[in-house]
């Protein structure tokens, strides 16, 4: 399993790993104008998004992530457009944003959002790997997420360039 999840997060010769994350995002730029947009994966450096609008790339930008775990929470965080381009459909926007580490709460705000997209994931790469091979359908408990959401998350957070194989392995007892 650690091979498939290696090979859906590091893609592209990137300095750090994603991981995919569905969540809510409300971006604030200029002078009062927002939008709302949906987080597609995560990482150390920063996330990709799909927004209903193109934003041109160096626009700084707020971003306001909620959690998954509890909806009313949400962590800020400024960032810039690095990329924008358009979907498969005409209205939608796929933008990619560097997050700036611009105060010490950054990376702890980013680190929880990590674990709990690593958790999400791991979860859901068990499920699809007992879906797949014809088993009965296994419980959180019996794939294990949270020990390969740890390892995953320390792969993210602490060494991007570390096979993501040999961290879920040694985080998770494998």
């Amino acid at each position: 399993m650690a091979e498939a999840i290696e090979k859906q997060i590091w893609a592209n010769g990137r300095t750090f790993w994603r991981v995919p994350f569905s969540t809510e995002v409300e971006y604030f730029y200029g002078s009062g104008a927002s939008g709302k947009a949906r987080c597609r994966d995560l990482s150390r450096g920063g996330l990709s998004m799909t927004l209903g609008r193109y934003l041109t790339p160096g626009r700084k930008v707020l971003l306001r992530v909620f959690s998954t775990w509890n909806p009313n929470e949400a962590a800020e965080f400024k960032g810039r457009i690095v990329w924008c381009r358009p979907t498969e459909r005409p209205e939608w926007f796929r933008a990619g944003v560097e997050i700036l580490r611009d105060v010490p709460e950054v990376l702890e705000d980013l680190s929880r959002l990590i674990l709990e997209a690593a958790t999400a994931y791991a979860g859901e790469s068990g499920q699809r790997a007992a879906k797949g091979s014809g088993k009965e359908m296994r419980t959180p408990a019996q794939y294990r997420p949270r020990s390969h959401a740890r390892g995953l998350a320390y792969a993210v957070l602490i060494s991007p360039r570390v096979s993501a194989s040999t961290t879920l392995a040694a985080r998770s007892g494998e």
